[in-house]
């Protein structure tokens, strides 16, 4: 696929599509969802990020407790996007929110001639209804059913089976609270992991529950489920058809099944990331994707009712001819017994099918890898031929069908629906060319196909299969179609159904960007699911005029807000708009702060007490209209010269752009920037935001800086901080290999390396040039390289780095789930802290309970953890007063650390397991509360509001005030609060 993510869900989320008409959970709080006492949620937690359930918490020690009624705290405000609902809104611009009617990466869109939308709010693990006037111009949120993410309130619920205590599942359709998927716990009923396509057929709606790889199906009205079908994992159904309970673990169910788990299979029945479902009454058909074939079930006892693709191992029976097809053939209708396989040379075969629609006695299909969409003809007893297709000709050409298809050339779009021939796996873009299709809407007249990897939709005739137009935002002007489209300009939406020209991805208007799901109501309008805005717009069928979109709105925070209902921006498109899911450091020097943005490749500077961003450096990535003379004049590539407050930044090598900056640290005069993928340290002026050099490995010679820069060899290390030329990893003495660290103190800067020795050391500190490699350097050292490691002074992933007053540096040791403490002057290693890893011992004496570390040891080595003393995968670091603070980061909380002793003794954060001790308003909270003042023992877990986090990275002590740089929440919060 074009656009594949390293996490999962995105992943998922690209390929999938939808079109048109272990162990069982405990109670609540006992899992990894967020939690929340004073908003409703507005973002999405991923696979990668959840908390490690740990192991049963242990006493710490702890100082006396500050008791802090809840009436009297402080408030928590925050700097970031503000989340409204858009209900049918033709402008703004969609974002990402798990709110009641939110919308986070939808995939598919189905409705009922009654008005109802239901939509696979796949990132949010849930099936959300709309309910839709007759105009059309309006819509309302009807509820959600999915997995308990947080409990439904009363207050804001009418229905009394949507707030039951200790309900894990909304088996009935709750407005408010939010789901989540099944990441760590094997799937149960009505719950939902990155659901995909659904059909309504008659009272039920049916689901491919797509990662947990099965077809759920649900009561329409009432929301409860009624069963699944796949294959049976490690846990057996519990009821259902008459067999469910019969069935053993590693068989495909013998009809709808209640309880149980489901588990990937390519046997008879079993279901691999199926990604939609389609009915003609009587069957329901799922593209089962990576089996590379389409299952057939009889849609009202759930029974397996044979496969249709290229083969593996030969069927066994089915219709007349199954047993007999061999391997690399294709199944003459839907057979049993053997295994498919995807198959691109003959016109028969399947890869990676998606989207689904049945019409009139055939079966429309978005056949994805293949780059067409095909027809595959299916009578009453079973056979099915797919013959006719319309996409990309290959240099296995067609043989008939219609006029054209015979000599269609090589590269360009089917004439119309063609027979014979082979499909193309080749993505293109022209007129009638697809990358990726994902999903197809059919009417009597018009088919509709969401052309995925092209960021738009396309229309065909259905009956002949002839290109009518496509609809999208505007890259290069149209040449033909409606003179609308001739007139209108890049960088706009297309007004009508256009022909030539090509487009581009984009979020506001009517823009399309990841659209995936389709969905052509009775009114003739065309509902499109598109995942990358994470917002379901809709169009003119006939005109291809944009109609609106519903989903979460987003705007500007402009100043401190004492509310929680923030929503991550996830973009460019505005100064106030953060994107910090990599690392989003943050550094002050007195009320102003600057922040590594980190995906928007820019810093942003901030006033501390006002809560403005004030502008932002990097490379610009579009012409500003209105801005500073000097800003304005900028070419596109090019660093802006100075602080801007406009514009959208992008990545770059030149001097003053950045690729990925994930720290930065600033004095009186300058701001030193880690620039990760640029392997560089780059030095800004603060005042004015200009360039002011660079160090690191010479990639290519310097032009500026003095003669030693002029003179500095290729594959060398920079003299000192020279202008022009671009760096590149290394290993070397001065050299950086994606440096993400960065602190400074009145005469160093510590980007250095002290550590495990991978090539010996030609210098430094005494002993350093007799050290061997896979020992720990004895000092500050010069020549030689280092490696990652995990015993004392090795280290793996940093991500923070501190010092304080008594020659005490102290490293977020990230991948080595750590803090370590180091002698700023001689580079001596002082010991860490965390969760002793069970195979290791310290060789000091140490005080340490059950594993955790209660100071500063020597010896062994830590593993990842979440009882309080342990960390997973800590980020940000900073001091106040006597104590180290510390972003911890996939445990989504904030740890107070008595710098001396290396103590953890208090947290704040989201509420898993409630925290005790002598605080009377800690001793109250419960889980699905957040922590607002330090609290003792309990595990924090990923929290929405006030003090709630979600991946927390940077983290900044400023005039009395702690700044936390809240990544997947998309904001900056600040908490007034006493570090004692």
């Amino acid at each position: 696929m074009k656009i594949f993510m390293s996490l999962f869900f995105l992943i998922f989320v690209i390929s999938c599509s939808r079109g048109r008409s272990s162990n069982e959970d405990g109670a609540p709080g006992s899992g990894n969802g967020p939690v929340n006492d004073d908003l409703e949620p507005e973002t999405d937690s991923s696979p990668e990020n959840e908390i490690d359930p740990g192991s049963t918490p242990s006493p710490v020690v702890s100082d006396a407790p500050i008791i802090v009624p809840e009436a009297a705290l402080p408030p928590v405000e925050f700097l970031g996007g503000i989340a409204s609902i858009s209900q049918g809104a033709k402008s703004g611009f969609p974002a990402k929110g798990i709110g009641p009617g939110m919308l986070s990466s939808p995939v598919s869109v189905t409705g009922t001639n009654d008005g109802k939308i239901f939509v696979s709010d796949s990132a949010n693990h849930r099936i959300s209804r709309y309910s839709i006037d007759q105009s059309l111009s309006k819509y309302d949120f009807d509820g959600w059913i999915g997995r308990v993410y947080v409990a439904p309130t009363p207050s804001e619920d009418v229905n009394p089976e949507c707030h039951s205590i200790g309900k894990l599942i909304n088996d009935s359709w709750c407005r408010s609270g939010a789901a989540q998927g099944s990441q760590l716990q094997a799937p149960i009923d009505g719950q939902f992991k990155f659901p995909g396509g659904s059909i309504v057929v008659g009272e039920y709606l049916y689901t491919a529950d797509t990662a947990n790889h099965r077809v759920t199906r649900t009561h329409l009205e009432s929301g409860k489920p009624f069963g699944w079908i796949g294959m049976i994992g490690k846990s057996r159904p519990s009821g259902g058809h008459e067999h469910c309970k019969l069935t053993p673990s590693n068989k495909a169910t013998p009809g709808w099944c209640d309880g149980g788990i489901s588990v990937a299979g390519s046997i008879d029945g079993a279901l691999n990331m199926p990604r939609d479902v389609a009915s003609d009454g009587q069957f329901l058909y799922v593209s089962d994707s990576l089996n590379h074939r389409i299952s057939r079930y009889e849609i009202d006892s759930g029974a397996f009712a044979g496969w249709y693709g290229g083969i593996s191992t030969s069927p066994v029976s089915g219709i007349d001819g199954c047993s007999g097809v061999t391997q690399n053939e294709v199944t003459p209708g839907f057979c049993f017994g053997g295994k498919s396989k995807s198959i691109s040379t003959i016109v028969g075969g399947l890869k990676n099918p998606n989207g689904l629609q049945f019409l009139n006695g055939i079966l429309y299909l978005a056949d994805s890898g293949h780059q067409r969409i095909a027809k595959i003809n299916i009578d009453n007893f079973g056979r099915a031929v797919l013959r006719q297709w319309i996409g990309r000709v290959s240099n296995i050409k067609p043989t008939s069908g219609n006029e054209g298809c015979a000599t269609a050339t090589i590269g360009v779009a089917t004439p119309g629906w063609c027979d014979g021939g082979a499909p193309s796996t080749t993505s293109a873009f022209g007129d009638g060319l697809m990358s990726n299709p994902s999903d197809v809407a059919i009417g009597e007249r018009y088919l509709f196909v969401s052309d995925t990897g092209n960021s738009r939709v396309l229309k065909y005739e259905t009956s002949s299969g002839r290109f009518i137009g496509w609809i999208g935002r505007v890259a290069t002007v149209p040449s033909k179609g409606d003179e609308s489209c001739i007139k209108s300009s890049v960088g706009q939406m297309t007004p009508k159904w256009c022909i030539t020209g090509r487009s581009i991805a984009g979020v506001g208007q009517g823009f399309l960007t990841t659209p995936l799901g389709l969905y052509l109501s009775n009114q003739n309008k065309l509902f499109v699911a598109d995942s990358g805005s994470s917002a379901i717009k809709q169009y003119d069928a006939d005109s291809g005029e944009f109609l609106g979109w519903i989903g979460s709105s987003a705007e500007s925070n402009l100043g401190w807000k004492i509310s929680s209902t923030a929503i991550n921006l996830n973009g460019t498109q505005d100064i106030n708009g953060f994107n910090f899911f990599s690392s989003g450091a943050i550094h002050s020097v007195g009320a102003s702060a600057y922040v590594a943005d980190t995906q928007n490749h820019r810093i942003l500077q901030a006033d501390m007490d006002k809560g403005l961003i004030t502008g932002w450096i990097g490379g610009l990535s579009e012409t500003l209209d209105q801005e500073t003379e000097t800003c304005s004049k900028v070419t596109i590539g090019s660093a802006v010269p100075n602080w801007c407050g406009q514009g959208v930044s992008k990545s770059g090598l030149l001097p003053g752009t950045f690729n990925s900056p994930k720290a930065l640290f600033a004095d009186d005069d300058f701001i030193y920037v880690a620039d990760t993928l640029n392997h560089r340290i780059q030095r800004i002026n603060r005042s004015s935001g200009s360039a002011a050099g660079w160090i690191g490995r010479v990639g290519s010679k310097p032009t500026a800086g003095g003669n030693a820069c002029q003179n500095a060899v290729v594959g060398g290390a920079t003299p000192g901080w020279c202008s022009g030329g671009s760096a590149k990893s290394g290993t070397g003495d001065g050299h950086f290999n994606g440096p993400s660290s960065i602190f400074g103190d009145k005469e160093f800067l510590y980007v250095g390396w002290v550590g495990r020795i991978n090539s010996p050391p030609k210098g430094g500190a005494v002993g350093c040039s007799s050290s061997l490699k896979g020992q720990k350097t004895p000092g500050w050292c010069l020549g030689g390289a280092a490696e990652a490691g995990a015993m004392d002074l090795n280290f793996r992933g940093i991500r923070g780095i501190i010092a304080d007053s008594d020659n005490h540096l102290f490293v977020a040791d990230g991948d080595n789930h750590r803090i370590q403490r180091i002698d700023t002057e001689s580079g001596e290693f002082l010991g860490w802290i965390g969760e002793l890893n069970a195979a290791s011992r310290v060789t000091t004496k140490c005080n340490h309970i059950h594993g955790l570390l209660l100071e500063w040891c020597l010896g062994g080595s830590s593993t990842k953890g979440n009882r309080l003393g342990a960390f997973n995968t800590p980020h940000g670091i900073t001091l106040a007063g006597d104590f180290l603070l510390v972003a911890d980061s996939v445990n989504n909380r904030m740890v107070r650390i008595t710098q001396q002793s290396g103590i953890s003794e208090k947290w704040l954060g989201g509420v898993q397991e409630a925290p005790t001790g002598d605080s009377a308003y800690c001793n109250s909270l419960q889980p699905g509360r957040l922590a607002r003042d330090w609290c003792e023992k309990g595990l924090s877990g990923i929290g929405l509001g006030s003090t709630g986090f979600n991946l927390p990275t940077g983290v900044n002590w400023y005039s009395g005030m702690l700044h936390i740089v809240d990544s997947n929440n998309g904001r900056l919060v600040r908490i007034k609060i006493n570090p004692k």
